[in-house]
């Protein structure tokens, strides 16, 4: 196949013969698609070039700096998140015992009997003021005994020591 170069009074050069000949309308039309398509896509290729070669990026030091900043904000928020568990144990300990001694003394006022005499069995049977006992954080159970709540809190509880706790001595915790 050989090539051609259009000039600008119609006519086209062969540049194998070097023939020169005159152009017919389709002939034209379809040598200046061609010939756009061409520099359309040597533009693209040229800007896609650019794009890949232009080697911008973080330096060394910058990444450093940034590591060193985010390695002083975990030193300080790991202390601050460690007792976030155990003071949440603490309050759910202390809200579940003071959610009990309200309902004694609800069961108390409801049904003319003295608090002193109301039992965790009065509270869920029916009507029931409380649908089910409280489930404590790790296993922490409770029990109301002479209208008093308490908490019986198992070992390994983060943030409370074994034992068995009332409102008083939770709120202490």
């Amino acid at each position: 196949m050989c090539k051609v170069g259009i000039s600008t009074d119609g006519w086209r050069i062969s540049k194998k013969t070097g023939a020169y000949k005159e152009l017919r309308a389709e002939d034209t039309l379809e040598a200046s698609a061609k010939y756009k398509l061409k520099r359309m896509v040597f533009y693209m290729l040229r800007f896609f070039n650019k794009r890949i070669h232009n080697r911008k990026g973080f330096t060394l030091i910058e990444l450093i700096v940034v590591v060193a900043i985010l390695g002083i904000l975990a030193i300080i928020a790991i202390p601050r998140l460690a007792g976030i568990q155990e003071n949440a144990n603490q309050k759910a300990i202390l809200s579940n015992i003071k959610m009990l001694n309200n309902a004694a003394a609800t069961y108390a006022a409801d049904n003319n009997v003295d608090q002193s005499t109301v039992t965790d069995t009065m509270l869920t049977t029916a009507p029931a003021l409380v649908a089910t006992m409280p489930a404590g954080p790790k296993g922490t159970t409770y029990d109301v005994t002479a209208g008093v709540a308490t908490a019986i809190v198992p070992a390994g509880v983060p943030g409370v020591p074994a034992g068995t706790y009332t409102e008083a001595q939770a709120g202490a915790l």
